[in-house]
């Protein structure tokens, strides 16, 4: 069997100041991705052109502003891999996470998705002054590494979901029976700061409970017992 092949998708607007480092965590990885597919959701800073100066390597594609989840499912459609990651733009991954997870997946040919540990930090230019918090059983997209197909059975991402469409859409891997696989290792450094799209808003307005009431329906139009 040939390495799989592994697509990173980074949505980003105005991130032009976090951009690099997250695509240098994806580079240092110790299984290489295929491709990193940066798509740019309506950014007006510099983000266009901090990603030609990383590299031609990078996949860039701009969509007027949508949300994260049009940027996501766009990213999808450019997707060349059998694989498919996500990382936000001011999120890091550590060096291991591709080939854990890969390995994950190849030794357990049932398992459709992986996701690992995340650890929390606040953002800061000298994060060494901040201890960071242990980490969480927390199912991030930025943590899990997915089969391409699982789109194919759950679909995308709700477009019209600005906020908690990531919640959404985990809701429907357990609807269509998806096998999932936690493991302990640590697969993704979430770093909370000011000015995020979801930094300081209360549940309501991050759509907690609408997602909730969603995936309710779901499961009753599903006939799943909760």
């Amino acid at each position: 069997m040939h390495p799989p092949t592994v697509s990173v998708i980074i949505p980003v607007f105005n991130g032009a100041e976090f951009l690099q480092e997250a695509i240098e965590s994806i580079r240092a990885q110790n299984y290489a991705p295929t491709e990193i597919v940066v798509v740019d959701d309506g950014s007006t800073d510099d983000t266009a052109e901090v990603v030609q100066a990383l590299g031609a390597d990078l996949l860039y594609a701009y969509q007027p502003n949508q949300g994260p989840a049009a940027a996501r499912n766009f990213g999808l459609t450019l997707a060349s891999g059998e694989l498919i990651a996500f990382l936000d733009a001011d999120d890091l991954w550590p060096t291991h996470k591709l080939h854990h997870q890969v390995s994950c997946l190849l030794t357990n040919a049932e398992t459709q998705v992986v996701w690992g540990n995340t650890q929390v930090r606040p953002y800061h230019a000298d994060e060494k002054l901040y201890p960071p918090v242990p980490p969480k059983w927390w199912p991030l997209l930025g943590s899990m590494v997915c089969r391409k197909e699982v789109f194919q059975a759950v679909g995308g991402f709700d477009p019209a979901l600005h906020f908690g469409e990531d919640i959404d859409w985990l809701t429907r891997l357990n609807i269509h029976k998806i096998r999932i696989q936690r493991s302990p290792e640590l697969a993704l450094i979430y770093r909370v700061r000011p000015g995020s799209l979801t930094y300081d808003k209360p549940l309501k307005e991050l759509g907690l409970f609408d997602n909730i009431r969603r995936s309710l329906k779901r499961h009753r139009d599903a006939g799943q017992r909760l």
